[in-house]
């Protein structure tokens, strides 16, 4: 049997060969925490260059306050495709084993520096939107 522990107490039993099925990730010795962020093709000179850099620089200067000294490796934002409606970008953290049971907040941290950063920079985040298109009224007989 293994046998884990979760964040808040709660236990939790499974077979050894049901717990291997899962294919568990070790974070002990570090790991990567991976997202997108996406932003209006209105900033598109800027998208290139200068936005992943102050977006990079934001996180490599904020997140240690959530994460403690220490346990940030590396940051890398850069822009991973022209998406249907934002110019998207690739964010990787590579973190000390330490910040594994913070995972949760790190998410949340690495979402809420890069959205202060677009209000502080007038960068707009767009939004998905549905357009429905007819062809036209329909006749009645």
């Amino acid at each position: 049997m293994v046998q884990l522990v979760e964040l808040g107490g709660a236990k939790a039993q499974y077979q050894t060969s049901d717990f291997l099925a899962l294919s568990p990730r070790n974070l002990s010795t570090g790991f990567r925490v991976e997202c997108g962020f996406g932003i209006d093709y209105k900033h598109q000179a800027d998208s290139t260059q200068s936005i992943p850099r102050v977006m990079q620089e934001r996180l490599s200067d904020e997140l240690p306050g959530t994460l403690g000294e220490g346990s940030l490796r590396n940051v890398r934002v850069e822009l991973r495709e022209a998406g249907a409606s934002s110019l998207d970008y690739e964010v990787e953290i590579d973190l000390d084993g330490n910040a594994a049971p913070e995972l949760p907040e790190i998410r949340r941290a690495v979402t809420r520096i890069l959205v202060e950063a677009c209000n502080d920079h007038g960068w707009e985040i767009p939004f998905q939107q549905v357009t429905v298109h007819g062809v036209g009224a329909r006749a009645s007989n």
